[in-house]
């Protein structure tokens, strides 16, 4: 499988920030927290959701949840956010420029929306282990 990194295009950009404001509306819904974003404050988030959705769908949840995830590995690990492209379709991702890193924040909470599968915390076991990729890739250099 080949693949395309492009820059985001303007209306790809709004799209993110839209999704941004989304969960961000989520995690105040159902954790009524609005202060520096955390792994784990989207897990008791996510975990409040799958248990009463509310008004929120799973799309909405995963574009917005799965966005300030991105957001938060942007800032604290100097990813930026990028299009892959490839012939399954075009896909917001996060790349690391030093490592060639790619994470996929959004598709990563897409594939937990099923009921089917267990909300146990993801985020911040993901996070942590972003963390310690990026940690050794340092060392490497």
């Amino acid at each position: 499988m080949s693949h395309q990194i492009n820059s985001l295009s303007n209306s790809q950009n709004e799209k993110l920030a839209a999704d941004l404001q989304t969960g961000q509306a989520i995690v105040k819904h159902f954790c009524n927290f609005t202060g520096k974003m955390t792994a784990k404050k989207l897990d008791e988030a996510f975990k409040a959701w799958s248990s009463n959705p509310g008004n929120f769908t799973g799309e909405q949840v995963a574009n917005g949840l799965g966005t300030l995830l991105g957001e938060l590995i942007r800032q604290d690990f100097s990813f930026s956010w990028k299009m892959i492209d490839d012939e399954l379709g075009s896909e917001p991702a996060l790349l690391d420029d030093v490592s060639g890193s790619i994470v996929f924040p959004i598709n990563s909470v897409w594939k937990r929306i099923d009921p089917e599968i267990s909300s146990e915390p993801f985020f911040a076991p993901m996070y942590q282990a972003i963390k310690l990729h990026i940690e050794k890739e340092k060392g490497k250099n």
